[in-house]
């Protein structure tokens, strides 16, 4: 058993060290964007490592429980653990919808994603990613966890619908305004 917790321990750390490297050779593209998102940029993805099982990251996380645990660092919010991928796409409460066409991105703003093989659109398979508040060459920059990055990682959006990926942005969650930090500016999307 000690040989495999040393040899996760290893992984993770082989992991975090690879993500790091990624950070350091794009620190360009990552040096505003803000720290809380940071911290957990490297963690191991585990698809069944949902908020419900608590707000540890240990051992991994999924892209719901990646959206917990910023919130929390990054707004002091503490959503509902039952507040997955379908609640937060159907939420009206604590959540509004964002129309593009018309508003800017918000730090913060939750992008649902489609992915390939959910061709009903089952609402319990959406992805979710959080905008960072930065672009780069007119792209915003998402932190989510997900398989195809091996864990939590920051993606410019054109990268989600690289083949096998993600097929759509299907909508766009903000932060009720009562609940929203006011300081937060929007970014423009290009």
């Amino acid at each position: 058993m000690a040989s495999i917790t040393s040899f996760t321990s290893l992984k993770n750390r082989f992991h975090c060290r690879c993500y790091l490297l990624l950070i350091s050779l794009y620190s360009n593209v990552y040096m505003s964007v803000p720290q809380e998102f940071l911290q957990f940029v490297g963690l191991p993805y585990q698809v069944n490592r949902s908020p419900w099982l608590g707000l540890e990251p240990d051992p991994a996380v999924n892209c719901q429980l990646a959206t917990h645990l910023l919130y929390q660092a990054s707004y002091n919010v503490i959503l509902p653990p039952a507040m997955w991928s379908k609640e937060i796409h159907d939420d009206k409460q604590i959540f509004r919808d964002v129309d593009l066409s018309v508003e800017q991105l918000f730090e913060g703003d939750i992008g649902i994603f489609n992915p390939f093989n959910n061709y009903g659109q089952d609402p319990r398979k959406f992805h979710l990613a959080c905008f960072t508040g930065e672009t780069v060459q007119g792209q915003p920059l998402f932190f989510h966890a997900s398989i195809h990055a091996n864990g939590v990682a920051i993606w410019p959006l054109k990268d989600f619908f690289l083949p096998s990926r993600y097929s759509e942005l299907i909508k766009v969650k903000r932060l009720q305004s009562d609940l929203f930090n006011s300081h937060i500016l929007p970014v423009a999307c290009q």
